[in-house]
């Protein structure tokens, strides 16, 4: 039986597996933190990283759909050393929603 079996599920919005770039950019840092991020819903994602960030930092993202650069400010709200970090989106521009939104509605059509 695995570890999360049993957990109820948390999420708000499906996921999508999408690799994407993402630039990390946290308070304490001058140059920003470039990654992949392994999945994507409209609430948050999932950045695969042996550097991960203690739970409850507090960050901004940029997230590239494409040639389009999206702004989040975000939380870690899942820690696990050397492997990841789950990040929940906590306010992005309207427009920029909208792009993650359409971004995520292609991907499901594209199925």
């Amino acid at each position: 039986m695995s570890e999360f079996q049993g957990h109820a599920e948390r999420r708000v919005h499906p996921r999508k597996k999408v690799p994407l770039r993402a630039e990390l950019h946290l308070a304490d840092k001058e140059t920003p933190v470039r990654e992949t991020t392994s999945d994507l819903s409209l609430g948050g994602c999932y950045i695969g990283t042996m550097a991960t960030m203690q739970v409850g930092t507090r960050l901004n993202i940029a997230l590239w759909l494409g040639e389009e650069k999206v702004t989040i400010s975000a939380i870690v709200v899942t820690c696990y050393p050397q492997v990841g970090n789950g990040i929940q989106f906590l306010a992005m521009p309207p427009a920029d929603r909208n792009r993650v939104r359409s971004f995520l509605e292609s991907l499901r059509d594209s199925n």
